[in-house]
């Protein structure tokens, strides 16, 4: 059972981070107005022998434009593990803003999130990236910080455990029309009831991303999770579109 809500947990911070991609990505402001949407389906827990462990995931949503370098985004959606489990589990609201728009740019993004079995938890969260950009390539970093709800103490007080991830990338402009991504990811939890208070690398993934059109995009990711001393290692897949018009 304790493997099974660290795998739910995990899941579902990886995607309650979504400043304007939920995968590989560096994030960039959209046009003003209802102009994008995004959808996504992953395949999670490879690697995993349980099928409580293994399952598909289904997320999507719009976001609106407002002004030259912000936007907000709501997105949910739908899992299932590979015992047929499942059901509507994920919803979040979040803003995202570009702050300094040069060689170097500056981004933060703050949002709320409901998830899991009958969206019982929520989270609240925020973070920046750093993008260093030249002709070819670039660096990017991320430093996010999550409050997440954990249930009800023996008082029915409401835990809240506290997530930090650092997040270091380089991408590469393979040609006008693609780019290749990298990132890993370091992460830290604390005052969480159904996981322990850790501090490790969590997870690894290679990204790639190819413009199909003027208004059409597509991006795929390879994550692999790193697990806590003595787990299994396991892997997700996820394909996205992000469409602009």
């Amino acid at each position: 059972m304790k493997k099974l809500l660290q795998s739910i947990t995990l899941i579902f911070a990886l995607l309650s981070v979504a400043g304007g991609a939920l995968a590989v990505d560096t994030w960039e402001p959209y046009p003003v107005g209802l102009r994008a949407f995004e959808f996504y389906g992953m395949r999670t827990g490879f690697g995993n022998e349980a099928d409580a462990d293994k399952g598909y995931g289904f997320v999507a949503g719009p976001a609106v434009g407002f002004g030259d370098r912000g936007h907000a985004y709501l997105f949910t959606g739908v899992s299932s593990t590979d015992e047929h489990l499942g059901g509507v589990d994920f919803l979040t609201v979040g803003f995202f803003q570009n702050l300094i728009d040069r060689s170097i740019d500056l981004d933060y993004w703050l949002e709320i999130a409901t998830f899991g079995p009958g969206l019982a938890m929520a989270s609240r969260s925020g973070g920046l990236e750093l993008n260093f950009d030249a002709p070819n390539g670039g660096l990017f970093g991320r430093m996010a910080m999550s409050w997440e709800n954990d249930g009800l103490d023996a008082e029915d007080k409401a835990i809240i455990g506290t997530r930090r991830s650092t997040t270091a990338g380089m991408y590469w402009q393979a040609s006008p029309l693609v780019q290749l991504l990298g990132e890993m990811r370091y992460e830290s939890t604390s005052g969480y009831d159904s996981i322990e208070d850790e501090s490790r690398m969590t997870s690894w993934a290679l990204g790639f991303n190819r413009i199909v059109s003027e208004t059409t995009e597509i991006i795929v990711e390879v994550r692999s999770n790193e697990p806590p001393e003595g787990g299994d290692r396991s892997w997700d897949v996820t394909m996205g579109w992000v469409v602009v018009w």
